[in-house]
């Protein structure tokens, strides 16, 4: 007959887990080993989970003591292990290394001291077996060292050393055993949820990773390595720790820095670059909407002076969509000036039409890069100038060139736009309305200065303006 104990731990897991039918058997089968063998008779033994989603631990199974008093007067079954309580538990669950020896407060509020041990199914630990005993019954472990005063003037050494540092600082003997923790690891494993004094604790109590004391010992004194540098997560933190292997005392140092707030911010800048990336996408395609409907309006209008101005009005606007369809396809906000002008440049060459054959030549160093801002500002001005001599430039000419350039001196950008053309009267530059428009962007947005130089041999404008970047 199945334990009743066991039938209520399976509705529990079924719960709080996704686990399969596997992973619930074998937990299944620990427990009733516990139950039916009669293991730790000398402790209390539970068996927690991991919940699925508000990631507590849960207490699934209970067995009291056998050979006197339990340390528990209630049934906690259901109720959560917290971190500040039971650090060794989520540690645990969290590391899948056994947690040897750790303080505790149990759920009544007793002092009790754990050993951790994971239960590892498919896919790596999915709970852990907890044996608990009061603090007296506790076995502590002193450091090898040679003497009460080599350890008196370590001590002194270390602490005049390590303990201004705002990061976790700790020694270890070639045993595992840790020898000194600087202010800054007490108020780190604090903040796990630690609440024993952490020189009575070994290494593979303390480890934030998944490294045993084994294994790192194994890199050091065999493979000859004299650090290891890693990035891990534990619980909600995430720590950089350096272990450096200390050659003449044999003994291990372990740095720890809790870069959680960078990781946070390195995560928010992450979403907000989505987002923005996204808004890109959205500004385009609502654009593209827009030149859908002008194209419509200019196929309608009758009259050419109206037609012209719908078909001005669709290549500006398409300018800015293109430069906003780039944007949505870079992580970073600032973008390859290069890149715009050669995306820009595709869409405007499918719209316009001359009479004369056309060459477009691309001359800009790939490393200027602009922000958002300036390559929409920028976008606007280029494809008036490329529309403006298409439209004007070579008139009774059966085939031109359009040069492009663009180059950088510290945070001045010149880019020139010239042409082979035949040239503009000052009359015309005054009155073209495309032309107004870029010294326009060019005063106001870009606070740049335009230059333009036109003759029977062509024109040449010239772009100046500071970069936005520091």
């Amino acid at each position: 007959m199945t334990n009743p104990n066991i039938n209520r731990m399976k509705d529990l897991v079924y719960d709080h887990c996704d686990f399969d039918e596997e992973n619930l058997n074998y937990l299944v089968s620990v427990a009733e080993k516990i139950v039916n063998d009669r293991q730790y008779p000398d402790n209390d033994v539970f068996i927690d989970v991991l919940d699925s989603k508000d990631k507590g631990a849960y207490v699934v199974f209970q067995r009291p003591c056998l050979t006197h008093a339990s340390l528990y007067q209630n049934d906690i079954v259901g109720e959560i292990a917290l971190l500040q309580n039971e650090p060794g538990v989520l540690r645990t669950l969290q590391t899948g290394l056994i947690s040897n020896g750790l303080h505790g407060v149990s759920q009544e509020g007793r002092d009790i001291v754990q050993v951790v041990h994971p239960i590892r199914g498919t896919g790596g630990t999915i709970a852990t077996l907890i044996i608990e005993s009061s603090p007296e019954a506790k076995s502590i472990k002193h450091s090898p060292l040679d003497s009460i005063v080599d350890r008196k003037n370590l001590m002194q050494q270390l602490a005049e050393s390590y303990n201004q540092f705002d990061h976790g600082v700790l020694l270890y003997e070639k045993d595992g055993q840790l020898v000194w923790a600087n202010d800054s690891a007490d108020l780190l494993y604090q903040k796990l949820g630690y609440q024993d004094s952490l020189e009575s604790l070994h290494y593979d109590n303390m480890a934030l990773d998944n490294t045993t004391f084994e294994y790192l010992l194994y890199l050091f004194t065999v493979k000859k390595e004299v650090s290891q540098i890693d990035q891990t997560s534990f619980l909600n933190y995430y720590f950089s720790i350096k272990k450096v292997w200390l050659q003449d005392s044999e003994r291990i140092l372990v740095l720890i820095w809790d870069i959680t707030r960078l990781k946070t911010q390195e995560e928010d800048i992450r979403q907000k670059s989505l987002l923005i990336q996204e808004i890109h996408h959205r500004v385009k395609n609502n654009l593209q909407s827009v030149v859908s409907l002008l194209h419509l309006q200019e196929r309608r209008a009758e009259n050419d002076e109206t037609k012209k101005a719908l078909r001005e009005s669709s290549s500006r606007i398409m300018a800015i969509a293109t430069t906003h369809q780039l944007l949505s396809q870079h992580f970073d906000e600032d973008v390859s000036l290069k890149s715009m002008v050669e995306n820009l440049l595709r869409n405007l060459q499918q719209m316009l039409v001359s009479s004369a054959e056309i060459k477009v030549e691309i001359d800009v160093n790939e490393r200027i890069t602009l922000d958002s801002k300036q390559l929409v500002t920028l976008s606007l001005i280029i494809n008036e100038l490329i529309s403006n001599a298409y439209e004007h430039a070579f008139e009774n000419r059966s085939r031109g060139t359009i040069t492009i350039s663009a180059s950088r001196h510290h945070r001045q950008v010149e880019l020139i736009i010239k042409d082979d053309g035949i040239g503009y009267d000052s009359e015309h530059i005054k009155a073209n309305l495309g032309l107004k428009i870029v010294s326009m962007y060019i005063n106001e947005d870009l606070q740049g200065h335009l230059d333009i130089e036109s003759n029977s041999t062509g024109t040449i404008n010239k772009i100046q303006f500071i970069t936005g970047d520091k």
